[in-house]
């Protein structure tokens, strides 16, 4: 990328002010008596920050400006997501990176007039699709008499304006109280309550004596022994945790789980738990011992946790932080998806299964040629596993990655397992051991590799290296060209 040179000024006094405040404090603002003094000063900190050498931008057309027909107001942030830049040594060390807000004209006339400079989390400084990288060396423009460069401006403003893509107002404040209604549902369904005795039912199982009448919401806020057996009895099957004492509940982290709630006995007050395997053999080892104070409590943090990615999901859409900028559009609104421009043609031999049938072929072809949306819809048995996989093929041949998700692991590890070993393809399954079944078990992070290595050690046409790093300096490579009954390989 090669370096430009941008010239900046300041729109108002209070962008140099501001930003002096918020790197040396607002008592500091007296020794600079005019705002020529504090422009210079500013001038100072930001060459401070960034350095000597042109910085790795990210620039967005952010709305239009006051006067729209005229000028624009634009974004540059310095990037945090490059393998090929290093943040600044002075923003490294602060952890945040440098964001200025500015006024161009929209002529592509005069400089970057600077209304806003903070310093702001590193997450900020990723790419998205409003995005345009440019590799800029900032410097004052009256001293330079310096703008924008010609060719740079030319393709910031073919970029989409930002403003013009994010939800509407009707939009954030529906969306706003559809996720407080459904984390309020979640917070009901949570209970603390304090244990009386306990005593094993099995090596395995453990019934819990509780006091209904202390049973809390949230540690503090009680609620009626009735609402409290309800929440219990909603919770069956659902992963159930103990503290040591109540003095422990503020702290997010604390809390061991034991195992599933598995029988709930009202008349008894009696709750009985199916231990962790691993918890089990802790309390017979006496690794882990259950304390006179022990205090029950459940969270659903599955729903809690899926709330959680949907409220920064909707604050990335009204930031514009997406990797595809008409997503806010066809997320409220699937009709705004942009239609299909051209239809991609595959030969049935060239399919990675082969026995695709012309529905799902036409269905896989929509999907490569799609720039926002598809929706495909059919009963069980007809064939969206197959499409899924061929996609995931198709995508994977042009050097891409597809992410599957769904609410129901067994889905996705269902999809995964029609991913037979190939070159093109190098499945990986995201998520914990429990939660992922015997289909899916072969692609978590922990197994795929030694899957693959073995898979291929059985190819004769393939060689591999195998470095067994020992005591000394240098590896001893191990070179397998057979198969490993008659390689010795560490």
């Amino acid at each position: 990328m090669i370096p430009e040179t941008w010239g900046y000024n300041y729109y108002i006094k209070a962008a140099s002010a501001n930003f002096i405040s918020l790197i040396e404090g607002a008592d500091v603002l007296n020794s600079y008596s005019n705002y020529w003094q504090r422009h210079a000063r500013a001038d100072e900190l930001i060459s401070h920050l960034l350095g000597s050498e042109p910085c790795l931008f990210y620039v967005r057309r952010q709305e239009p400006g006051r006067n729209s027909e005229y000028e624009e107001k634009w974004k540059l942030i310095v990037a945090t997501d490059r393998d090929d830049f290093q943040l600044p040594l002075k923003l490294e060390e602060r952890q945040q990176t440098l964001q200025l807000s500015g006024i161009v004209q929209r002529n592509g006339t005069g400089n970057l007039v600077l209304t806003a400079i903070n310093l702001v989390d590193l997450e900020q400084g990723r790419v998205d699709s409003f995005s345009l990288p440019r590799l800029i060396l900032l410097q004052r423009a009256h001293q330079n008499n310096i703008g924008i460069p010609e060719t740079p401006f030319a393709a910031i403003a073919t970029m989409p304006v930002c403003s013009s893509y994010v939800p509407t107002y009707d939009q954030k404040k529906a969306w706003g109280a559809y996720l407080r209604i459904q984390r309020r549902i979640a917070e009901n369904r949570q209970f603390y309550v304090p244990v009386i005795s306990h005593n094993y039912s099995s090596a395995t199982s453990i019934t819990f004596t509780v006091n209904a009448a202390l049973a809390t919401n949230n540690g503090s806020i009680l609620i009626s022994p009735d609402d409290f057996w309800q929440r219990v009895e909603k919770a069956i099957n659902k992963p159930l945790k103990f503290l040591a004492s109540s003095a422990e509940i503020r702290n997010r982290r604390a809390g061991q789980e034991l195992g599933k709630i598995e029988l709930v006995r009202r008349s008894s007050q009696q709750i009985n738990v199916s231990l962790e395997r691993d918890i089990a053999d802790s309390l017979i080892n006496e690794d882990i011992t259950l304390p006179e104070t022990v205090l029950l409590f459940f969270k659903d943090n599955g729903s809690l946790a899926q709330i959680q990615w949907q409220e920064q999901a909707l604050r990335s859409l009204i930031d514009g932080h997406t990797y595809n900028f008409n997503l806010s559009k066809f997320f409220f609104e699937a009709s705004q998806a942009r239609p299909l421009k051209e239809t991609i043609q595959l030969a049935k031999e060239d399919l990675f299964l082969g026995q695709a049938n012309d529905s799902q072929l036409e269905a896989v072809q929509a999907v490569l040629a799609a720039d926002d949306l598809i929706l495909l819809q059919g009963p069980p048995g007809t064939g969206k596993t197959t499409v899924i996989t061929e996609i995931c093929y198709q995508v994977a041949l042009k050097g891409g990655r597809t992410l599957i998700a769904s609410q129901a692991n067994l889905a996705v590890d269902n999809a995964l397992s029609r991913l037979s070993h190939h070159p093109v393809l190098r499945p990986v399954r995201d998520g914990s051991t429990r939660s992922v079944s015997t289909e899916g078990k072969p692609f978590l992070s922990e197994n795929v590799v030694d899957i693959w290595v073995n898979t291929e050690m059985l190819n004769p046409n393939t060689k591999l290296y195998i470095f067994n790093y020992t005591n000394s300096k240098k590896p001893k490579i191990v070179n397998m060209t057979s198969s490993p009954q008659t390689n010795e390989h560490n």
